[in-house]
């Protein structure tokens, strides 16, 4: 049993010497949303990692437990067999104490036998003594009587006397020879007897006090085991209300995750849809950048032409069509000017006067369709209108100055400050096809198929002459 014990005290104390230290990874819910996706996985699965380890340690405090339970009825049927052998010795005792007393009884019986011997004796050699004195008066009798002269034989009675005291005399003698020993065998059993109770008294003390302590060794380790019983099942309590709320932390966690890969993925969905815009609105700058390409190419166009026609030296009278294309072609519509010979001053103002209108209308046109903040940009059909009503304005003048140079007025101080009429009867014309009609609502502006051009070193466009 003692053993059993050590054994036991020794596998709590590896027990208690083998279990880890709790390291418990501390996480705020608040910082999860500031880590990155890959931060959060290492922290679940680290997460998974203790709560594995958790539940190895509740699992080895459930098997700890468990044959501590299975040792408990081992240790109850041992204290039971203490305890049923501390009842036998009791017994035992009991019955030793008993014969003790019987013993004790049997001894005074027999000191009572010896004491009565004893009186019988006395009593004998008194009535020897009395049949002495009677003998010695009848010699002293029989004395006289021969004295006198008188022969006396002693009668029947003296010699039934004779007979008595030799017989008690006998009976004296041999009762003399059995006293010592009968006290001897009474002493010797008296003493064998004391030497038995106290043998049996010491040994009954001894298991009395091996049973009591060994009882009371099994009953503190009883209460050890059950207070260590108490503890395991309150750090099975404690270990289990853990588990539960590391698994609830764990399910937030997992909600958290969830929540957060589902935002990524509509991220990444936005991402793509922005990828796409962002495609799209690069696909519409290009279409804008060619449209404005071709809205400079047209505009360096007529610039050129008017370069042209400022330069040439040719006669008063010239002539210009201007030939307009459907509404279909991205392209506007081309200006067919006859050199003039020997053109007038006043020709030459109304030259200069187009040609810095002209430049006032790029400009404008470059600040409506060349925004510098955006991406894609959308023109009000009302901008369009008004650029297009001033550039009609500016061609119908300068078809009415051109036929009202034969008459003589003064083109000069209208070129020093230059005001725009109304155009005398003439339908205005559309000069760039890129433009909507007035009743359109606003849009993106299409994507011109640019025409291919061929650069020769003749003729060479000026780029931002307006500028």
């Amino acid at each position: 049993m003692k053993n059993w014990i050590k054994r036991k005290t020794q596998n709590i104390t590896s027990e208690e010497t083998a279990t880890p230290s709790k390291n418990f990874t501390a996480m705020n819910s608040n910082s999860l949303y500031s880590h990155p996706v890959n931060e959060l996985v290492s922290i679940i699965f680290r997460f998974d990692t203790e709560v594995k380890n958790l539940v190895k340690e509740l699992n080895l405090a459930k098997d700890t437990l468990s044959s501590y339970k299975d040792d408990l009825p081992k240790a109850q049927e041992q204290s039971l067999l203490y305890k049923q052998h501390n009842e036998a010795l009791q017994i035992e005792c009991n019955r030793l104490a008993k014969d003790l007393n019987e013993t004790t009884t049997t001894l005074c019986s027999k000191n009572g036998q010896i004491d009565l011997l004893k009186n019988q004796l006395f009593s004998k050699d008194e009535l020897i003594q009395s049949y002495k004195a009677k003998i010695q008066d009848l010699e002293k009798q029989v004395l006289e009587l021969q004295m006198t002269g008188i022969n006396f034989q002693p009668g029947d009675e003296v010699s039934q006397l004779k007979m008595k005291l030799e017989s008690l005399q006998k009976t004296n003698l041999d009762l003399q020879k059995q006293i010592p020993v009968f006290k001897y065998e009474m002493e010797s059993i008296r003493t064998k007897m004391q030497d038995e109770l106290f043998i049996t008294q010491e040994r009954a003390k001894d298991e009395l006090e091996r049973a009591k302590e060994s009882h009371d060794s099994q009953i503190l380790i009883l209460k050890a085991k059950i207070c260590e019983l108490e503890t395991f099942k309150q750090s099975y309590e404690t270990l289990k209300q853990e588990l539960e709320t590391l698994q609830t932390q764990k399910n937030s966690q997992d909600e958290k995750l969830n929540n957060t890969l589902s935002e990524l993925h509509q991220k990444t969905i936005k991402i793509s849809t922005l990828e796409s815009e962002i495609q799209n609105l690069n696909n519409t700058l290009i279409e804008t950048n060619n449209k404005n390409d071709l809205t400079n190419t047209e505009i360096l166009k007529l610039s050129q032409k008017l370069e042209v026609i400022n330069t040439q030296k040719s006669s008063q009278n010239f002539t210009s069509e201007i030939k307009i294309k459907p509404l279909s072609n991205p392209l506007p519509k081309e200006i067919d000017i006859k050199p003039l010979s020997n053109p007038l001053p006043k020709e030459i103002d109304i030259l200069t006067y187009t040609k810095n209108e002209l430049d006032n209308l790029y400009k404008s046109l470059m600040k409506i369709i060349n925004p510098s903040n955006s991406l894609a940009y959308l023109i009000k059909i009302e901008d369009f209108t008004t650029f297009e009503k001033n550039m009609n304005n500016i061609v119908m003048q300068v078809h009415e100055q051109l036929d009202e140079i034969s008459e003589e007025k003064s083109w000069a101080a209208k070129a020093r400050s230059p005001q725009i009429g109304k155009s005398k009867g003439r339908t205005p014309v559309k000069l760039f096809s890129c433009m909507a009609d007035q009743d359109d609502a606003p849009r993106l502006i299409p994507k011109p198929l640019r025409p291919v051009q061929q650069v020769d070193s003749c003729t060479v466009l000026r780029r931002g002459s307006a500028n």
